[in-house]
Formats: C-alpha cells, structure tokens, sequence
C-alpha cells in the first residue's frame, strides 16, 4: 500500500486495537487522514494520519511524530499517540493528534484575512516556532492547511517536525511553501522564515508568491500587501537563506513605530545555491525583459481606455468591478484558524484566547424570557467572538432541532440545516442546549439561527 487509494478505503477498521476509522478527511500521494473516536475520560475526537510504512520519508514521519510527542507548547496541536501498526494485511506508520475545528485553508478560498487578523495569526505561529528552534527543531512545513483552530485557540500541526541539526529530508512533493534548500536536504530554523513568508502572503491575498524553482530568482511579491507586511515577506523570502530575516526581527517589525526592517547579507555565511542561481540567470533576465514588454503594452492600453467616448472614467469602473470580486462571499464566514467552502472569520488571530462561556443564569444581554404562551421561557442567544460577527457579509443561517422533555429541558440538540461554517454551527448548537420551553407533554423544536454582522435572530417553531 503505498498510494493514497489504498489508504482512502480504511473506514470501520481499528489502528493499533484503540483507533477506529470513521471518516476519511483527505490526504496526499501516501498519507491519508481519518476521523477517528477513541476511549478517553470523556471520549474524545482526534485525526489520525496514516503513512505506507514502504513511503520514502515513512521513518522521517515516525521519527518526527515521536519528537512532537515530547514536546509541549499551547499552540502546538498534541500528539495522542504514534507508531507503527498493520491493517489488513498492510504495514503503516500512524500519529493521533488533536481534531481541529478549522484550518487556515477553508477560510482562504473564500476571503483573505484583514490585516489585523495576520497580526493576530502571527503571534501565536512565531511563539511557537521560537519554542521549536530553541528546542532543536524545525516545524519544516508551514502552510494554511497546517494552521488550525482546536476549541479557538490557534495551532500549528505537529507532524511535519525534524530535527534541525544534521538532519537529511527526502521529500515526496515539494511546493512554493517549501525553501529552495530543502532539495540539498538541508534543515534549519530558515526554512520555516521561508515559509512563514509565504503563508503570510497567501493569507493575506488568497494565493502564495509567485515563484518560479528552478530559475531561482527572488519570488514576486504582490504590490497590495500594506505595511509591515510588505517589508516582512521581502525579508522572509530570500533566496539565500543567510539573507533571511530572524523571528526577532519579525516580532519587531510587527511593533508600532519600528524602524524598517533591512536584512543585509551575512558575509561569514555562504549561499550554497548560488551556482545554480547563476546558470539561471539568463533565463530569468529573458523573463523579467518579456515582463517589461508586456506591462509596458498594457500601460498603453490602459491610457488609451482611461476615459471612454461616453466621459465616464474606465478607471473607475474597473476598480468597481475588482472591489465587487474581492468582497468576501457572504453567509457563510466564520471565526476561526476556520477556512471553508462557504467562508470562515478567524480566530487565527485570536490566537491564545477562548470563546467566552456562555452563562445561563446571568448575562441579560444574551438571554431572554419569553410569555409561557409561545412554548419558550427561555432563550439564549449564542456568544459570538466579536471577530467572527464583524466578519459575516450577508447572513449566516443554522437550523438546530432540539428534543424537550416533560418538564421543558432541551435533552438533544442536532444540526438540522448547518451552514458552511463549523464555527457557526458550533455556537448555534451549544446556545440551543440551554434553551427552556414550557412544561408539557415535550417533543421536538426547530430554532432557527440568523446571524449577521449586526446581531443575530432567533426563531423557534414546534415540530
């Protein structure tokens, strides 16, 4: 079994006599990752990745998913459990880990995040990337489907870690979030700089750097990128990793008032790239020549097409219609290390602080007593982050049906009509167990929840 179609066609079987597989959630060319429930006090969710044991970098996995599983950071994803195992016949290398709510990636197709939400992403990634350096390791593989949300707080995974001295990496599939050195094997704290760069720019405009490898050039940084980001990514993504800016000096950068952040060469450092950097250059010099002949011809275009026969600015309409195309796409935005389909706001920012509990006995401005006629005496509004609120464009709708017994307690509470995001789903649910309906001969309810960027509504109707 070293293919991902192999792997995909594990669900009902048990890992290792604790883990069974429930839901296949994706993967790559040779790692798969389920859904799977295992007994704890309470029970708990958790992801678990599978590797073919005869996978290139199947040791490098397992040797790294042991090193995670020693360590300890609030905004590293924990490690349950990893080993090696055989299903059906077949060999596999295996690491359980905490199930996130959201991840980076869901959010991203949907909207960038806004400036302050990467700044609230940033501290909790160069906090715990500093512990990782200090402790001799490299995370190796930053990237928005790497950055999750479990329960509001941000993390980062935990089964890409390496050694960072001396270590050698036999990488599979390589990507722009991947260091030009990573194919001489070599790992150091530079490379999550590299892609610490990378992601910034992908979060903050919905797409990575334009890179091209082989030609090894200074990747294209997009010009709408404000300030510090700007400056931030330019010394992130060097080439020369000697060049590279520090995670201090990020950190300052991020600081009110802070000088520009110069990164100079370091001189009693050698750039061991730089032989294939010069036998590319006249191929990258064709290139940006082509760029220039090309930009040069659109600014003609566009002066001959700035103002129209009919005197309305071209301009203008264009600018028009690019702010329609990047506005985010409505309902569905939620809070969160949350990316979806549907869109999701970010708690990938809120880092290290939790949602707020939501208090039924108390907080007036979230509950509310009704006239026993109506079948409710009690409602309780969801308690939603304020970033999460000030994100929805449009409305986000959840449907949530609820059991009541006799003596008008809610005893279940199930999505009914979910929308597309898990955030939303979750604060939807958690508010309509706390609802209160008449004493009566019980049954089921549906409440509809209606959250905009101004509040949200609640409506409930007997089934």
């Amino acid at each position: 079994m070293n293919t991902v179609e192999g792997l995909t066609q594990l669900e009902g079987s048990v890992v290792n006599g604790r883990f069974r597989l429930l839901r296949w959630l994706g993967g790559s060319r040779t790692t798969a990752v389920y859904l799977t429930a295992f007994e704890d006090k309470p029970p708990r969710m958790a992801a678990l990745k599978l590797t073919a044991v005869n996978a290139p970098d199947a040791e490098v996995r397992l040797t790294g998913w042991a090193a995670a599983a020693r360590l300890s950071h609030p905004n590293l994803i924990g490690v349950i459990d990893c080993g090696r195992s055989e299903i059906d016949g077949w060999e596999i290398v295996y690491q359980a880990m905490e199930y996130a709510d959201e991840v980076l990636s869901e959010i991203l197709p949907t909207r960038p995040l806004t400036d302050d939400e990467a700044r609230e992403m940033l501290g909790p990634v160069l906090n715990v990337l500093e512990y990782l350096h200090a402790q001799g390791y490299v995370h190796g593989r930053i990237k928005p489907s790497n950055l999750l949300v479990v329960s509001d707080r941000l993390k980062l995974s935990a089964d890409c870690i390496a050694l960072a001295a001396g270590s050698q990496v036999n990488r599979a599939e390589t990507s722009v979030y991947d260091a030009p050195e990573l194919l001489h094997g070599a790992v150091t704290p530079a490379l999550d700089v590299w892609a610490l760069g990378m992601t910034l720019v992908a979060a903050l405009t919905q797409r990575p750097a334009q890179w091209e490898r082989a030609y090894q050039a200074e990747p294209l940084i997009p010009a709408e990128i404000a300030e510090p980001f700007q400056q931030i990514v330019h010394a992130c993504l060097r080439v020369d990793p000697a060049e590279r800016c520090t995670l201090d000096e990020v950190k300052a950068a991020l600081e009110p008032g802070s000088p520009p952040l110069f990164v100079v060469r370091r001189p009693e450092q050698t750039n061991p790239l730089e032989p294939a950097r010069f036998a590319g250059s006249w191929k990258a010099a064709l290139i940006a020549l082509a760029a220039v002949v090309v930009v040069a011809g659109a600014a003609l275009m566009v002066r001959k097409t700035e103002f129209p026969a009919n005197g309305t600015k071209g301009g203008e309409q264009q600018t028009a219609a690019v702010s329609k195309q990047q506005t985010p796409a409505t309902a569905s935005v939620a809070a969160s290390v949350p990316k979806t389909a549907s869109g999701k706001p970010s708690p990938l920012g809120r880092g290290r602080q939790a949602a707020p509990e939501t208090n039924v006995e108390a907080p007036p401005a979230s509950v509310s007593r009704d006239a026993e006629g109506s079948g409710v005496l009690l409602r309780v509004n969801p308690e939603v982050l304020p970033a999460a609120q000030q994100s929805i464009r449009g409305e986000v709708n959840v449907g949530v049906r609820v059991t009541v017994d006799t003596a008008g307690n809610v005893t279940d509470a199930q999505l009914q009509s979910p929308s597309g995001s898990k955030y939303f789903n979750r604060v939807a649910v958690a508010a309509a167990r706390q609802w209160k309906f008449a004493i009566g001969p019980g049954g089921a309810w549906r409440i509809q929840f209606q959250f905009r960027h101004d509040g949200t509504d609640l409506r409930a109707t007997r089934e």
